[in-house]
């Protein structure tokens, strides 16, 4: 794809970047045997998000989907989940096709804004070009598959979507010992299945085994919710898609900030829904063995209050008994001053170029990428 039919060029992006001075911006070209600059990738974040991301749960889902109209590519994205369990777009990145190269190359410019550590984990489907990435650009943090995609292709594999629900069933399980009883039974119901789990890595998709800490995150919906919303601009040329993420980016930043500032509870407002089903559980109480809480630990036996930190049924009980309150036993991540501290940056809507001060040599590549953008006009 030629850079000028595309209606970007590096001058275009200079320019952009320094009028959206929030915006991490990379563009990677070529030139072909014609002399012909060629567009690879651009890749975008804005500071807004870079941000935001620091008051999330260190989880990252990444996924990949196809670009409509007349240049065909595919769009990359890497999203977290905030305190109301919403999407919170962190990196997008416009390739040419899904291969490990282009996987590499986003997960490096990602890298760069959010560092690899063994507190990270990354979910993903299972596709063989983002393992190969994940492994060289993110070693040491943790990289768990998507629970949607897995059961899936467990389907597909061997017709049953039986089996498939089992396997999800084993995959969410909290605690060791209840997935090894639904594991078993995947195991004896088809063996080939039990192998073809083993060879992925237990602890690659089941939430018991899993060495990090991916929460309430056991599929890359977030993503496909992401995806959903951009679905009007992928059939644009790319810089009216990036001005089109910048639009949605705006819009939503604005509308959480707002949602945040009004709530007045500890907690967000899907927490508090989260936990108001808890108690509900509770009351109904159909537990039927009793676990062992400790509420300055944040844990319980059934494992549901260690790996999300909100509080489960057995953890209310406790709290009830000591007269303590449950806002305070939940995780800092869910809290409405932490969901109001991830919006509190800004993220400008596109606006008119005049109003902005852009420095005199880059102001030149800006000119010369509109004079050639116009010779090109019909």
């Amino acid at each position: 794809m030629v850079l000028e039919d595309l209606r970007v060029t590096s001058s275009y992006m200079k320019c952009y970047r320094a009028k959206e001075k929030a915006i991490v911006a990379d563009l990677e070209t070529e030139v072909d045997d014609d002399g012909d600059e060629r567009f690879l990738y651009l890749f975008l974040a804005f500071g807004a998000s870079i941000a935001g991301f620091k008051h999330l749960r260190r989880v990252l889902v990444i996924d990949g989907t196809h670009l409509g109209g007349k240049y065909k590519g595919v769009l990359l994205t890497a999203s977290g989940q905030d305190a109301n369990f919403q999407i919170f777009p962190l990196a997008f990145a416009v390739v040419d096709s899904e291969d490990t190269d282009a996987w590499m190359w986003f997960l490096q410019k990602v890298e760069r804004i959010l560092a690899d550590s063994p507190t990270l984990a990354i979910i993903s489907d299972c596709a063989t070009s983002i393992s190969n990435a994940v492994k060289c650009v993110y070693p040491l943090a943790q990289h768990g598959a998507c629970i949607v995609h897995l059961a899936r292709n467990v389907n597909s594999r061997y017709s049953s979507k039986h089996l498939a629900k089992m396997v999800t069933e084993a995959a969410t399980a909290y605690r060791i010992r209840d997935y090894r009883d639904k594991f078993s039974k995947v195991r004896a119901t088809n063996s080939a299945c039990g192998v073809y789990l083993g060879k992925i890595g237990f602890g690659h998709w089941s939430r018991a085994n899993f060495r990090g800490e991916r929460y309430n995150i056991m599929t890359s919906n977030i993503a496909e919710q992401l995806n959903n919303a951009l679905v009007e601009g992928r059939s644009s040329p790319i810089m009216e898609l990036v001005i089109f993420i910048q639009r949605m980016m705006t819009r939503w930043f604005s509308a959480r900030r707002k949602k945040a500032e009004k709530h007045r509870g500890v907690v967000s407002v899907e927490v508090d829904k989260e936990m108001t089903k808890n108690m509900a559980t509770m009351k109904g109480s159909k537990f039927g063995s009793k676990e062992r809480v400790m509420l300055a630990e944040k844990k319980c036996d059934c494992k549901y209050f260690d790996r999300i930190q909100i509080t489960c049924g057995h953890a209310m009980i406790a709290a009830d008994s000591l007269g303590l309150t449950y806002e305070p036993l939940v995780g800092h991540w869910y809290k409405t001053t932490t969901w109001r501290e991830t919006y509190a940056g800004l993220i400008s809507p596109e606006g008119d170029p005049k109003d902005v001060d852009v420095p005199e040599d880059v102001k030149e590549g800006c000119d010369a990428a509109v004079n050639l953008k116009a010779a090109r006009s019909p």
